[in-house]
């Protein structure tokens, strides 16, 4: 095969893949929601999951081509586990948003784990100062109150969680579409034996 050949054959599949992965972000993403970044990396982090439900389209389509029709009843099994494992994985995404973001200006904000100098002496200063306040008291300077490093390795942490979630749960949803997908000779064979 050329590559000119190779190229578009790869385009068909990629559309196809394409497709099916834009119906599960419009499922999974009204409930996993992307992490509270600023806009340019929520895209970003948004762009990763889309192709991450592409790639699980594409894992999935090749487990099932080359699995006997006899043996797809194992998908069933397969979404049982990995809904469990997404939903465990669900809860821990939303904790450590919970733990890793605070409210600021009516919108949640990633914050670190560690505080600078400056952070350390002003909650010393203000005991019982919640996350918000902090950062109100600041006008949102977040980077005043937490290290950066701390700032980016909450960033990173979210991030994948939210790509683990995500990916989980795309994988549950095409396994149980698998599940309950009859071979096409089962479908033919009860409707010539009822008709």
């Amino acid at each position: 095969m050329d590559l000119a050949r190779w190229l578009g054959h790869l385009k068909r599949h990629w559309t196809k893949l394409a497709a099916a992965a834009g119906f599960l972000v419009g499922i999974v993403g009204t409930f996993v929601v992307a992490p509270p970044f600023e806009a340019a990396d929520e895209a970003i982090w948004r762009g990763m999951a889309q192709f991450s439900a592409a790639a699980m389209v594409g894992l999935v389509f090749a487990a099932v081509r080359f699995n006997a029709p006899r043996k797809r009843f194992h998908w069933a099994g397969v979404a049982g586990v990995v809904f469990v494992m997404a939903s465990v994985v669900f809860v821990a995404y939303q904790h450590i948003v919970g733990l890793r973001s605070c409210i600021y200006n009516g919108q949640r904000v990633v914050i670190g784990t560690q505080y600078t100098p400056h952070g350390d002496s002003y909650v010393r200063q203000h005991d019982g100062i919640t996350c918000e306040m902090l950062i109100a008291d600041h006008a949102g300077a977040i980077e005043e109150l937490w290290t950066r490093e701390s700032i980016v390795a909450s960033r990173s942490l979210l991030g994948g969680a939210y790509l683990v979630t995500f990916a989980l749960f795309a994988m549950a949803i095409l396994s149980v579409l698998e599940a309950i997908r009859l071979p096409p000779s089962r479908r033919r064979g009860r409707q010539s034996q009822g008709g």
